[in-house]
């Protein structure tokens, strides 16, 4: 299998009538790549998982691995694994037997079973639980059984439907770090679906971030996090999660323009006004910074700084958390972990304008105002 190929695909709720679960969502996953799908409950992101594994039928658009169509291919003919939320062991039977299920009703030989069967618990550590039974195991050795059970039939490729949430964090790292090996060594084309930002951003080559049925942007983990395509984007991603604020931009003599918040001279655009983002300034702007670009200090310096007011303050050992009312606006702030503030006390905020995003408000689009505009990274 090169690639899977999604071709204006769409799924409707309703026996095809209703409202869309996935629509028009085109995309090419590479072969041997790690693709994630990203987004809140109910984006379409199991959806576009199950018509790929051929468990949900698809309404429109085609589907292809490489070049060959299986749209009406039943599951079993796709040469795909699927590991599911739930771990779907057989209760009845010990590790090695649920490991070696696929292939005993494909009739391999019992030696080559034996062979793939000590491999892969090797690949995926789990040795010395192959003689028990699923009701003896932990979550985390659950879910290490329903991947040595994927992986074993050696399929072109694997397909993940959130795999990892029923884990504690500590057991989310270990198959977080598992399952990247796991890619490296089989060299395999991984499709992966989780809500979780931070399992995105780990696992994946590059992420596909759906909402309300739609493809927003498709990217690695550093252009979705640096670069977002709108709002929803910016402000799904990042945690803390991005912060913003209600701005208009203001022109003066001579061309120049700056960016008022709340009357505020909020920050001074470093170049002229870019000529395809006039329409802005007749149209609801956002602007967008995140918590750990936001300047603070307890004295003005700037004619840009602004007067906040503290609410809390958080202290997570390698960083801290403030929260700041800016007029009747909640600023989140990333800190030094050796920094106190006192609740209700005086803080001035400054937003470099090199850091920040601007959206329009109704659509969410992403504008880069100015003709010096340079991408902020991280």
């Amino acid at each position: 299998m090169a690639e899977i190929i999604l071709d204006n695909l769409s799924k409707r709720y309703g026996k095809g009538h209703g409202p869309f679960a996935v629509k028009n969502l085109s995309l090419s996953i590479r072969d041997k790549e790690f693709m994630v799908f990203l987004g809140p409950s109910g984006c379409g992101k199991t959806s576009t998982l199950r018509m790929i594994a051929g468990l949900e039928e698809i309404n429109e658009g085609n589907l292809s691995f490489d070049d060959k169509q299986v749209n009406d291919l039943p599951p079993q003919a796709r040469d795909i694994a699927m590991a599911f939320e739930n771990y779907a062991l057989y209760p009845t039977l010990a590790v090695k037997n649920n490991i070696e299920f696929p292939l005993k009703i494909r009739r391999w030989p019992q030696s080559r079973i034996d062979e793939k069967v000590e491999w892969v618990a090797r690949a995926v550590q789990i040795t010395d639980i192959l003689h028990r039974r699923p009701f003896e195991l932990s979550g985390g050795q659950q879910q290490r059984v329903s991947l040595a059970r994927a992986i074993v039939r050696e399929p072109q490729a694997f397909l993940f439907d959130e795999p990892l949430s029923h884990l504690d964090m500590k057991q989310r790292q270990v198959m977080r770090t598992l399952i990247k090996r796991l890619h490296s060594q089989l060299q395999k084309t991984m499709v992966y679906v989780t809500h979780d930002q931070k399992e995105a951003m780990a696992l994946a080559d590059r992420i596909a971030v759906m909402h309300r049925a739609e493809l927003q942007q498709v990217g690695t983990p550093e252009e979705i996090l640096n670069d977002p395509a709108n709002a929803f984007v910016a402000g799904f991603i990042g945690e803390p999660a991005m912060n913003f604020l209600d701005v208009e931009v203001r022109m003066e003599a001579g061309g120049t323009a700056w960016i008022a918040y709340a009357g505020y001279r909020l920050a001074d655009l470093p170049g002229t006004l870019n000529p395809s983002c006039h329409q802005v300034l007749f149209a609801p702007l956002q602007a967008g910074i995140r918590p750990h670009r936001i300047e603070f200090s307890e004295t003005r310096r700037r004619a840009t700084d602004l007067a906040a007011e503290i609410v809390t303050y958080e202290s997570l050992g390698e960083r801290g958390v403030l929260t700041a009312r800016l007029q009747s606006q909640d600023l989140t702030i990333l800190t030094p972990p050796d920094q106190t503030f006192r609740k209700d006390g005086p803080v001035w905020v400054h937003f470099p304008m090199e850091h920040m995003y601007f959206f329009s408000k109704e659509t969410g689009k992403r504008f880069h105002l100015y003709s010096l505009d340079r991408r902020p990274t991280l």
